[in-house]
């Protein structure tokens, strides 16, 4: 800006963050064919995290070749002379997204799996070794799931990234992010064996289940895939305790169906293989309201605040019978029936 008394004044802190513009980054890009070949490594390996990569990230990568390992640190500093990369604290940021993915691009296609293996290897050890995977549990899980599971032969290596994947799944579900959610589990699942359901059994369950569980959430999920992944738990799941996450998502597919009589149906089914058998037939309405009063004088006052602060639950089984009777609570009351009254 321009003052009549003190001239021309410039804010440097917003000169510092100001974008720069595609026909700048252009030429920064024609600086990267110019750099030495191990600063070019440095910042290949830095722009396959993306447009910005944590210092403590490098830290763990930097021996990602063994006594072959590039330099990081240097191939960033000389980066950072010339203007291609900044320092921002603990971070290192490309400046232009276009820089980034020049760099990324100039990696060598038979080169890219192999470097690939290499950063999530090194950054998967090194961060155990001071207890850090959770923290960079993404960070290594998007590397794995880059190279691809065609291009992973070794047994070792699948089982260990399809867990790495079962764990990211089932963060990315509880933080929620549905749609990583269910990229991970999908990725997952095509790291297992060919005969997973009996040689990774556990595995194989909480992947499909973290799979149907984040599929069902997304508003655009893929309802094929979903009741794919479905049918996949109730043929090969070994006892009902193990299909029920499976079989209670399906009841909410019903529920969200024009026939709520087959989110019923599958309720009452399901009741019956928890030992609770339920027969709205059978419901007599004498004792229903009679049992209701009891109930009405039993949690009032007092004894309301002493039943609130019982003891939960524990059996497992009942537990999930009370799930079920909500639901089934609810598809009653969408027919308009008493017996979603009695139920409730």
């Amino acid at each position: 800006t321009h003052n009549f008394v003190r001239g021309w004044e410039y804010d440097s802190d917003l000169i510092d963050v100001c974008p720069i513009t595609e026909s700048v980054a252009e030429l920064f890009t024609a600086k990267l064919r110019r750099l030495s070949e191990e600063v070019m490594l440095g910042l290949q390996i830095c722009s396959c995290f993306g447009s910005q990569v944590e210092r403590r990230v490098i830290d763990f990568v930097k021996d990602y070749d063994g006594e072959c390992s590039v330099d990081i640190n240097a191939a960033i500093d000389a980066a950072v002379s010339e203007g291609l990369v900044e320092r921002t604290g603990q971070i290192f940021l490309f400046a232009h997204d276009m820089i980034q993915q020049a760099a990324f691009d100039s990696v060598k296609e038979d080169d890219l799996a192999p470097l690939l293996r290499k950063l999530a290897a090194s950054l998967i050890k090194n961060s155990s070794a001071v207890k850090q995977t959770e923290s960079i549990l993404f960070i290594a899980v998007d590397l794995i799931n880059r190279i691809g599971s065609e291009a992973i032969k070794s047994a070792k290596e699948r089982l260990l990234y399809a867990r790495l994947n079962s764990r990211a799944g089932k963060k990315a579900l509880s933080a929620p992010d549905f749609a990583s959610a269910v990229m991970y589990a999908e990725s997952g699942i095509s790291f297992l064996d060919s005969d997973h359901w009996e040689s990774q059994y556990g595995l194989s369950l909480s992947l499909y289940e973290t799979s149907v569980a984040a599929h069902y959430s997304m508003p655009d999920g893929d309802k094929d895939m979903l009741n794919e992944r479905i049918n996949a738990v109730f043929d090969r799941a070994k006892c009902f305790s193990d299909k029920f996450n499976a079989h209670f998502i399906r009841i909410k597919v019903l529920s969200m169906s024009e026939c709520p009589q087959d989110a019923i149906n599958e309720s009452l089914l399901i009741l019956q293989h928890l030992g609770e058998p339920f027969d709205p037939s059978e419901i007599d309405v004498e004792i229903v309201e009679r049992e209701l009063k009891k109930h009405r004088d039993r949690f009032s006052g007092e004894n309301k605040r002493h039943f609130l602060s019982s003891t939960p639950m524990t059996d497992l089984n009942k537990r999930r019978a009370m799930q079920i009777m909500h639901s089934l609570s609810t598809n009653y009351h969408r027919l308009k029936t008493l017996v979603g009254a009695y139920v409730a």
